[in-house]
């Protein structure tokens, strides 16, 4: 959590002090088994910012993955329709679509010469590993990628169990 934190700050500090011409900014991107933004912004994180998912057999399905994602509008860019993919890159250079949306930021009220957040946590139930190797979720706004987040499925060696007290 102190890596997104110090990624977060970095970004405030470089985007606020420069005037870059007008697009979507990455804060950040990452995994979590639960997440969930509350409607002052906060974002709640169970079992979150975690790259490997281990498994004795395979195919094997992750009962529930978050992807939590938070983007920046620069004011130019709210108040109109921005488009949302997020795709699956699998080991075998195999891709499915796991969502698409579309989202309208708006002017911060409090300081439209500011950019917006948009906080985004979306959940997927039942996503099927059928290997193990490299997969990617790719964040896509506008048809620009944003992220590529990274998740490795690895054999784990016997039964997985918990760790001792």
């Amino acid at each position: 959590m102190i890596a997104i934190l110090l990624r977060y700050l970095r970004y405030v500090h470089h985007h606020y002090l420069e005037d870059i011409a007008s697009h979507m900014d990455l804060a950040y991107a990452f995994v979590a088994d639960a997440a969930q933004f509350t409607a002052d912004g906060k974002l709640w994180v169970l079992g979150g910012d975690f790259d490997t998912i281990y498994s004795p057999t395979y195919p094997v399905a992750q009962p529930v993955l978050t992807l939590v994602v938070k983007l920046f509008a620069r004011p130019a860019d709210c108040n109109r329709e921005h488009a949302l993919l997020i795709d699956f890159a699998m080991p075998d250079g195999g891709a499915a679509r796991l969502a698409t949306q579309s989202f309208t930021p708006q002017l911060r009220a409090d300081r439209p010469d500011l950019p917006a957040a948009v906080n985004l946590a979306l959940g997927f139930l039942g996503l099927t590993f059928s290997v193990p190797g490299a997969y990617t979720l790719r964040v896509v706004v506008d048809d620009a990628e944003l992220a590529a987040v990274p998740l490795h499925l690895l054999q784990a060696e016997g039964p997985l169990r918990a760790p001792a007290s």
